[in-house]
């Protein structure tokens, strides 16, 4: 239900981001449940904080009475599912290293306001943030720093302004179908896919000229936390070095037996092949990757992944194909999620 899913994303973005102890406060049997499921610490919330109109300071405050080893508290908004875990690391660093006390979440908006007033009113509206006269474009206005209510760090206060796409707040029921869109291109989905290898002949480059679109979905992909090893053949070994400092990848040069290389490095990282996924168009290396996935229960989801590669051989043989594939992970890795 509801509850799950959202508990799955906290859980996973909380873990991602802090790698320490995960709380939920809560007073709702099934939330609990839920929560123990995904082994996070419960703080069973008292009725006291419990009613329709308590505020999540008053909660906060009861968990630090009954824990006072605690430091530093971030409290991450549920509804806010297109959170990201450089979000949060990059605001805990304003109080680890800037000192400051108190880190709290804004968006920037463009948007002209005006003074409301009562209707039947004689008294006219006016302007509360620009000068009607003097009308900016919007290229030449800096905007307006919002808070959008993903989280709080709780003096001296910061704020951590995040990109419009990741400002999705669920406050009311229409909010679900934009919310629902936004999560399938912005949203964060923990352990989805986590390793990407990548032939960088015929995905990377064309011939041997790069893409600065194939580089920039290189990138997008590494800051979701997606490890991406370029694959490189024994013949194109003298370029292993400028791959690896072009894309920020680890280049991997691979002999005749791809696959064995390939299987060494996912043991080493003690990965599951759920998590991994390739990138190519060496259709034997293809078919031997699926060979591993013939035992798991989410086989159907898993040959789905390997064909989303094949299908990227044949179909996206065009400049900017990364961006593409970068989409397509987003979309699979919440198939993951679900199924």
């Amino acid at each position: 239900g509801p509850h799950s899913f959202k508990l799955k994303l906290t859980t996973h973005l909380s873990r991602a981001a802090f790698k320490t102890f995960v709380w939920v406060s809560t007073d709702h049997d099934e939330i609990k449940e839920v929560a123990k499921s995904w082994k996070v610490e419960v703080h069973p919330r008292s009725e006291k904080v419990s009613s329709d109109d308590s505020t999540s300071l008053e909660t906060i405050q009861e968990f630090l009475e009954k824990h006072p080893e605690v430091t530093v508290v971030c409290n991450i908004q549920a509804t806010s599912p297109c959170l990201h875990p450089f979000h949060i690391k990059n605001a805990l660093k304003k109080i680890t290293e800037d000192r400051y006390d108190s880190v709290f979440s804004v968006v920037r908006r463009y948007q002209f306001r005006w003074k409301e007033v009562k209707k039947g009113s004689d008294e006219c509206t006016e302007p509360e943030n620009l000068n009607p006269a003097k009308r900016p474009r919007r290229q030449d206005w800096n905007g307006e720093l919002v808070e959008n209510g993903s989280f709080y760090f709780g003096g001296r206060v910061a704020y951590f302004e995040m990109e419009p796409e990741h400002s999705v707040d669920i406050d009311v029921d229409i909010d679900w179908p934009v919310a629902e869109q936004r999560v399938l291109r912005y949203g964060y989905f923990g352990g989805g896919v986590s390793l990407m290898f990548c032939e960088v002949s015929g995905c990377l480059t064309a011939g041997r000229v790069s893409s600065a679109k194939n580089i920039e979905g290189l990138r997008k992909l590494q800051k979701d936390d997606v490890e991406v090893v370029l694959l490189i053949s024994e013949e194109d070994v003298l370029r292993q070095m400028h791959y690896k400092l072009m894309t920020g990848c680890e280049a991997m040069v691979v002999g005749e037996d791809p696959l064995k290389d390939v299987q060494s490095m996912v043991e080493k990282k003690k990965l599951d092949w759920n998590d991994v996924a390739y990138m190519g168009k060496n259709l034997d290396f293809l078919n031997l990757f699926l060979t591993f996935f013939k035992d798991y229960s989410h086989q159907l989801l898993v040959i789905r992944l390997r064909k989303f590669g094949y299908i990227v051989l044949h179909k996206l043989e065009t400049v900017g194909q990364m961006c593409q594939v970068e989409a397509h992970v987003h979309i699979l890795t919440v198939c993951s999620k679900i199924y």
